[in-house]
């Protein structure tokens, strides 16, 4: 059963249900590894922006994962990335110092940590 708030003609649903089931099945990658939510559009505006969103999401995955060679899954590495803390003060950030993990990862990805930031 398809339910929508906009009148759709009948011949245009089937082909619509299909595309949309098409997209889904496309991009189970994304929705698998990044739990990203199921298509629920009203228009295909909102339904071109979801798909490019998880073209980002897909190639940011890949280029990521690539990256890590093997050492940290994207999850992983993400997930202790999180745990990198900084104090804020007023005009300057300053990046408490990345663990032992966290400095590989950095070197993995091609990325510095910096110890200060402004704001």
């Amino acid at each position: 059963m398809i339910i929508s708030s906009e009148s759709i003609p009948k011949d245009e649903v089937l082909p619509l249900y299909y595309a949309r089931q098409s997209a889904e099945n496309l991009f189970g990658i994304t929705k698998s590894f990044l739990d990203i939510l199921p298509i629920r559009t009203h228009s295909i505006e909102t339904f071109r922006g979801y798909l490019m969103l998880n073209f980002i999401a897909l190639i940011v995955y890949i280029e990521i994962n690539k990256r890590l060679k093997g050492e940290f899954t994207v999850e992983g590495a993400l997930l202790e990335m999180t745990n990198l803390m900084c104090k804020i003060y007023k005009n300057d950030v300053i990046i408490c110092e990345p663990t032992k993990k966290m400095k590989r990862i950095a070197e993995l990805l091609n990325y510095m940590v910096p110890k200060i930031s402004g704001v």
